[in-house]
């Protein structure tokens, strides 16, 4: 659920539900930025579609001369797209990752 200020609505609380991800928990979100309601429920959309992306979780090791990736870098493996959570470099590179919403494309492959 999206809080918002409603430009459609003189600036009047809004609110933006989205039942992408419906199957799990419900989070609200209270936004700062005044947007009208279509804009509201794309957001709402795409972060309840981030949220649920999220919980597909995996871990790679590279070899000490890996390639420098970074936290938030999106990377693909086998055609799917995830995110760059944690990146050490403990004998070797390992990568800790999460998989990317789907609009999402990989600058690293």
């Amino acid at each position: 659920r999206l809080r918002f200020p409603d430009t459609d609505a003189d600036q009047q609380p809004g609110v933006a539900l989205s039942e992408a991800g419906a199957e799990g928990e419900r989070i609200d979100i209270v936004s700062p930025v005044s947007m009208d309601r279509g804009a509201a429920k794309r957001l709402a959309d795409e972060l309840a579609e981030q949220a649920a992306a999220s919980r597909d979780r995996a871990a790679i090791r590279l070899g000490a001369g890996g390639l420098k990736h970074e936290a938030g870098d999106l990377v693909a493996l086998q055609g799917d797209v995830f995110r760059i959570v944690e990146a050490s470099q403990i004998g070797g590179v390992q990568l800790s990752l999460t998989r990317a919403a789907r609009s999402r494309s990989a600058i690293l492959t």
